[in-house]
């Protein structure tokens, strides 16, 4: 198979199992990608230098699927090393971590134009936390935080989404605000 002029790929849902004889594949065909869905895959799992090798081969994503894939499991420093290889990251989606440790990781992505953290745990993070973290993205113009947003008062969420002036997409769905 010819995969030498491949863009998009998707492979959610693969189990470790599948997926890690393929490593060296996916490496190869990785610079040429501009979009990538590994959701539901559980990366968490993988060796961290593996992991390493994925995202340096990875530079030149713009649309990036993380979704429920285990690496919030890593500490915050780790993240955001992987992270700072994706230099060209334009959308990223990280739902369904539970835990903010993306969130905080994301801070080495201030390119990012489409972000979506639905049930990430956002909503234990301090109002001092979220200025912090929409303060890193003011070139965001889309934005979904929906899910599992009780803790933050609705008078404070909206003052901080006054800090994306090119926001034209938002998503609070299923907040109770």
């Amino acid at each position: 198979m010819n995969l030498r002029d491949l863009k998009h790929l998707s492979i959610t849902g693969t189990s470790l199992e599948y997926l890690e004889p393929h490593i060296e594949t996916l490496i190869l065909i990785a610079p040429r990608l501009t979009s990538l869905s590994v959701n539901y895959c559980n990366l968490g799992k993988f060796p961290r230098e593996t992991l390493k090798q994925l995202f340096l081969a990875f530079q030149n994503l713009s649309s990036l699927d993380l979704t429920a894939t285990g690496l919030h499991t890593l500490h915050e420093e780790e993240l955001k090393e992987l992270f700072s290889y994706l230099t060209n990251l334009k959308t990223l989606t990280l739902s369904e971590s539970k835990r903010p440790t993306y969130v905080h990781a994301c801070l080495s992505l201030p390119s990012l134009h489409s972000l979506t953290i639905r049930n990430s745990g956002i909503d234990t993070l301090s109002d001092s936390d979220l200025c912090t973290l929409f303060g890193y993205f003011p070139h965001l113009k889309a934005l979904d935080i929906g899910a599992h947003f009780e803790h933050i008062e609705t008078r404070n969420i909206f003052e901080h989404l006054q800090m994306f002036p090119h926001l034209r997409y938002l998503d609070i769905s299923q907040t109770g605000l």
